[in-house]
């Protein structure tokens, strides 16, 4: 466990103290001059001290995985991993449907984000065409316990959205419809979800998972988006 004062001493030195005053000017530049290892953990201390979004570019991919899993190891809140798409826009082949996951995954954060948050991307990755935000508004779902949806619509919704219809949920962007059991696998979440309705009534929703089949928490809303 990294200690939290860790990065204290950084306090002490006066280009950090200037770095960190500068970049609370809107429209500052710097340029930084640091080893390649101590460049995560600098970060790391500037989205604690700033508490204000943060966009980090790199030239590679490994570079920003690198930079996301050691901002993470100093204690980084709220870092997320734009990952890039190995399909380009020409070709005619499936998308990895994980890496997609995990590109929604980080539009939902930066859509829904209620605190600051990191993001670290390769230049490639952010220059991917990806959904317009009013878009991915447009197709997010909230269901709440005891509320009342069209069932019908809500499973012609996700479809739309990109939700493949399957007999068992078992990796996001998937749904399974039973009667009035819906399961689905919100791209945005690490487990499935279960909604019981009884006609259009919402009874239950819970959280379970699928690897092993056992039921993990009851929740009182459920949120999907776009895939």
């Amino acid at each position: 466990m990294v200690p939290k004062n860790l990065g204290a001493f950084l306090d002490t030195i006066p280009e950090y103290k200037r770095l960190r005053k500068g970049l609370e000017i809107r429209g500052s530049q710097y340029i930084l001059q640091s080893v390649n290892e101590g460049i995560p953990f600098t970060l790391a201390k500037l989205s604690i001290d700033l508490e204000r979004p943060m966009l980090i570019l790199t030239s590679k991919q490994d570079e920003a995985q690198r930079i996301h899993e050691n901002m993470n190891f100093w204690g980084a809140p709220n870092t997320h991993l734009l990952s890039e798409t190995e399909v380009l826009p020409f070709e005619r082949v499936a998308a990895d449907t994980q890496l997609e996951d995990k590109r929604i995954s980080v539009l939902s954060s930066l859509i829904d984000a209620r605190e600051p948050i990191s993001v670290i991307s390769s230049a490639f990755a952010i220059s991917q065409k990806t959904v317009l935000p009013k878009e991915f508004k447009q197709v997010q779902t909230t269901l709440i316990k005891g509320g009342s949806f069209k069932l019908r619509s809500l499973l012609d919704l996700w479809s739309m959205s990109g939700y493949s219809v399957v007999s068992i949920v078992e990796t996001p962007g998937q749904i399974s419809h039973r009667g009035g059991i819906v399961d689905i696998f919100p791209a945005n979440s690490q487990f499935p979800f279960r909604i019981e309705f009884l006609g259009d009534h919402i009874e239950t929703i819970r959280k379970f998972d699928d690897g092993f089949g056992y039921w993990i928490t009851k929740r009182e809303n459920a949120h999907s988006n776009a895939l």
